[in-house]
């Protein structure tokens, strides 16, 4: 996330953490709190929903998880065919073209090796600069 200087979202997030803070609620203090803000902040009197107001602009979930959570493993894994070959690179256009990053679900994948030439290693040789040193 980032925000210009005196912005009121993340106003309203302070307000808000201060007022509801819970340790035994992780989520609810973090994700959970920027949801709950956000959707108050983007309602219209009418009950209509925006992408954007002042200085917030909500994103499509693609945009931050172009891969779903349940089958990210199997892109640690090289291509094993010609089909696989054209469906990693159309994935990989697709995240490059309309994705703000990549989620990798560390939970899941924190013990795997990316394989060469596999969706994850060659977004992580393309764009990540701590990695570059490992990979």
């Amino acid at each position: 996330m980032a925000f210009e200087k005196n912005s009121l979202f993340l106003l309203e997030c302070l307000v808000e953490f201060t007022a509801t803070y819970n340790e035994q609620l992780l989520e609810f203090n973090g994700a959970g709190l920027v949801t709950r803000v956000g959707k108050r902040m983007l309602e219209q009197k009418d009950g209509a929903r925006r992408h954007a107001v002042g200085d917030l602009w909500i994103e499509e979930p693609h945009a931050f998880f172009p891969l779903n959570r349940f089958e990210i493993s199997r892109y640690f894994e090289a291509p094993s065919s010609k089909e696989e070959q054209l469906e990693t690179d159309r994935l990989v256009e697709i995240i490059y073209n309309n994705s703000k990053m990549f989620h990798f679900w560390n939970q899941k994948t924190h013990f795997l090796v990316p394989e060469v030439s596999s969706l994850v290693e060659r977004i992580l040789n393309q764009h990540c600069i701590k990695c570059s040193d490992f990979l």
